[in-house]
């Protein structure tokens, strides 16, 4: 069974980098970004959502629909910790 993760931050120049890793080692990602400072277009692959993670309600509803294993703000350290 595929993990997804939502990841914070990953509509921006940095996060979208990290969100193509995590898509590449197999994950399904679901992206929650307020694009304050990210764009749409960098998010090439797994779902966007639009809001803040500040935002419990929301942040609540998005991991009840999607059943995510992890939410990571740095997901990078789940890849570091797999690779060893």
């Amino acid at each position: 069974m595929t993990q997804t993760l939502l990841i914070t931050g990953a509509a921006g120049y940095i996060g979208s980098f990290v969100n193509k890793l995590l898509l590449e080692n197999g994950y399904q990602t679901i992206i929650l970004d307020d694009l304050s400072k990210g764009k749409k277009e960098y998010v090439v692959g797994g779902e966007l959502i639009v809001g803040n993670f500040g935002d419990r309600h929301l942040l609540k509803e998005v991991c009840r629909l999607h059943r995510c294993g992890r939410i990571g703000r740095k997901a990078i350290q789940i890849l570091r910790k797999q690779r060893g």
